[in-house]
């Protein structure tokens, strides 16, 4: 039986979020979820944060939820502890299928105390799941530290719409953009069956806002792209990249925090 470290969990941490936030929690579980198996989750007296890398190191999320995205937040001294991912999906589909299109409905609640269990509690129903602790993993993941020449800010379901169209002939993706016309995103890929290339811009309404400072191109995978893009949904996210560099996926989430998603660049043979 796995177990938590000993001083890994300190005091308590209680965090409530109301109705209007019950899709954050989906979007922060489903994103991590991508990645992840069992995680490590850090708790600060003034925000809760994680950063985790899948197996294969190709891919990292990093989040940050700052106090202010909670109903209530107390944490008395900073702890960390390690919870199966796809067990807590779970309690949080349970809340999200209970709550009414706007205000009203569960609430959850989240209690960790000394021991080796967290609690998650539905505040109307009263349930509580009890969820054992796993072993927390201690080590070293920094997030990438980059200065990115292209930069968009793009609608998600329409960029989202643009890589499943390519994904019909690669699992790859090559991102292009020119300092010369900088309100474009070239998207394009070479398959077995044939080519695609799709351009967003402005116009289409793909581009909201773009900042190329140089020439960028570099390959990804659809794979992870997709993946992560269908776990979150938002209305907008930031792309930030450089040639043969990693890519960068930034979304706002609960108003006040953030969700940032890495991708290491494919290397051609």
């Amino acid at each position: 039986m796995t177990t938590v470290t000993e001083n890994s969990v300190k005091k308590t941490m209680n965090a409530e979020i109301k109705g209007l936030y019950k899709q954050d929690w989906l979007n922060v579980i489903g994103a991590i979820n991508v990645l992840v198996e069992e995680a490590t989750v850090n708790l600060d007296t003034d925000k809760l944060h994680f950063r985790g890398m899948d197996p294969s190191h190709i891919a990292l999320v990093d989040l940050q939820l700052p106090d202010r995205c909670f109903e209530r937040y107390e944490v008395s001294e900073p702890c960390k502890f390690g919870i199966r991912i796809d067990e807590v999906l779970k309690i949080v589909k349970v809340m999200a299928n209970r709550t009414k299109k706007n205000f009203g409905g569960d609430q959850l609640q989240i209690k960790l105390t000394e021991g080796d269990l967290i609690t998650f509690r539905l505040t109307e129903t009263g349930i509580n799941y009890d969820m054992r602790l796993i072993e927390v993993v201690e080590g070293s993941c920094p997030t990438p530290k980059i200065s990115f020449n292209a930069k968009f800010e793009l609608d998600k379901e329409r960029f989202y719409k643009a890589l499943k169209n390519i994904s019909v002939y690669s699992d790859y993706v090559t991102f292009e953009a020119s300092a010369n016309m900088p309100e474009q995103l070239v998207c394009s890929s070479i398959g077995d069956s044939g080519t695609v290339k799709q351009i967003l811009e402005p116009g289409e309404g793909s581009v909201l806002t773009y900042d190329v400072g140089d020439n960028s191109k570099a390959t990804f995978s659809l794979e992870y792209l997709l993946s992560f893009l269908s776990a979150i949904k938002v209305q907008n996210l930031t792309l930030e990249y450089s040639s043969k560099m990693p890519i960068k996926l930034s979304m706002k989430i609960a108003e006040y925090g953030q969700i940032d998603f890495y991708i290491a660049p494919r290397v051609e043979g």
